[in-house]
């Protein structure tokens, strides 16, 4: 065994840069694999951003009420419909109703143009739900003229913190307003597929894209006890408030499907070019341990030659390669680990696998860098027991008297420590 340690530290310390090759390979294809597993899996990230943004299964949008609050002890400007249900079966609280206002995104600049973006604002109020930010900040009280973007309608606009967009009013009237931050709403289906853009304003400026504050729509979240009974619950309130008054309806359902396909997307991606670098890395792996034996031939016949059986050599040149690959496996966990953090896609937290998705990644590895190995190292086991005279290639050299032979591997093992 010491045999074999000084072995495996003479070998990595003679062959570098090939040993952290291997490593860095290794610790890539792990990290891809991880984060495939992570987005394929059912511990999806859009479930901890929808928790984070305490974002409500359900979400209600209504058109104006002109009597709303009027003859009931709802606070002013709330819509008594929507404040009833709170008292539907399985529903635990409703979300601050918000004030919203339709418009529609003509530009940047002061002259518009370009593709027409339809955009629901929604005035903040306190206790209402927010976004996730991913880019600049939120409302600033200071800034009346302040906006803030749904993610996908921003990247449909091109739009940044920082720029200045033309709004079309309900009126027909212009307004300039300049973007604050970009936000995500896990619990709202993206622009195109939804319709329309999501945007977030003060209430006086979407009293601008709507003066009249009776004409301005509501809308209200709902927490549900069970939250697999979104539909149905979803069914019960469009009853109690009116279709006639329902402008939107959506459940968190619908947004984890329509979450669901990207992320699948990027998990097939990932996973795929997990695979492809777990190929070549085993490919790197077999022409890396190639090399390395028949650069040190004379070595290995002078372990056989004292006393090393083939076995011994295969799984020498084996446990090598798997110290490296083991030591990428946990530079790749940690990495993945950190872009579960990073990535704004996995915020939130650590990397979402358990220990038995790692397990299973770090065996895959480890297997296939084992393979990769064994069949240079079977190779190594059939080198002949002889150590090759002076410029002789393998097999060639005259047999050598066994006691001078081990007088000398025992030097040279000496050496490699």
């Amino acid at each position: 065994m010491r045999a074999v340690l000084r072995w495996i530290r003479a070998d990595l310390r003679s062959h570098r840069l090939p040993s952290l090759l291997v490593v860095a390979a290794t610790a890539g294809t792990v990290a891809a694999l991880l984060l495939a597993g992570t987005l394929l899996g059912t511990a999806d990230p859009w479930q901890r951003q929808f928790r984070q943004a305490q974002a409500p299964h359900v979400r209600i949008d209504t058109g104006s009420a002109a009597a709303a609050g009027a003859g009931t002890g709802a606070p002013i400007g709330d819509d008594p419909g929507l404040a009833a249900l709170a008292q539907l079966p399985g529903v635990l609280s409703l979300t601050a109703q918000q004030h919203t206002a339709n418009a529609t995104l003509t530009g940047s600049g002061s002259g518009g143009g370009g593709d027409r973006i339809p955009l629901t604002l929604r005035a903040d109020a306190p206790g209402a739900p927010r976004p996730l930010p991913t880019a600049g900040h939120w409302l600033d009280p200071t800034v009346l003229d302040g906006l803030v973007l749904e993610r996908s309608a921003a990247d449909a606009a091109w739009a940044r913190p920082g720029d200045r967009l033309t709004l079309l009013g309900e009126r027909g009237q212009l307004i300039q307003l300049q973007v604050l931050g970009i936000a995500d709403s896990p619990d709202q289906i993206r622009y195109p597929e939804a319709g329309f853009g999501l945007g977030w304003v003060l209430p006086a400026t979407l009293d601008l894209i709507q003066p009249d504050r009776a004409a301005q729509g509501r809308t209200v979240g709902l927490r549900l006890a069970d939250p697999a009974t979104a539909g149905y619950a979803a069914q019960r309130a469009v009853t109690s408030v009116g279709a006639g008054r329902v402008t939107r309806l959506s459940t968190w359902l619908d947004a984890r499907a329509d979450r669901a396909q990207d992320d699948r997307l990027a998990g097939l991606l990932l996973g795929l070019t997990g695979l492809a670098a777990l190929l070549a890395a085993a490919l790197a792996v077999a022409g890396a341990a190639g090399g390395r034996i028949r650069a040190r031939t004379g070595d290995i016949a002078l372990l056989k030659a004292l006393g090393f059986t083939p076995a011994q050599v295969v799984r020498m040149f084996t446990a090598q390669h798997l110290l490296l690959a083991g030591a990428g496996a946990l530079l790749g966990a940690g990495g993945a680990a950190l872009a579960g953090r990073l990535w704004p896609v996995l915020a939130g937290g650590p990397l979402p696998v358990g220990p038995s998705v790692t397990g299973a990644v770090t065996a895959v590895a480890l297997a296939a860098i084992g393979l990769a190995a064994a069949l240079p190292a079977y190779r190594a086991a059939q080198v002949a027991p002889v150590p090759p005279a002076e410029g002789t290639r393998m097999g060639s050299a005259a047999p050598a008297r066994p006691g001078s032979a081990r007088c000398a591997g025992c030097r040279r093992l000496w050496s490699w420590v």
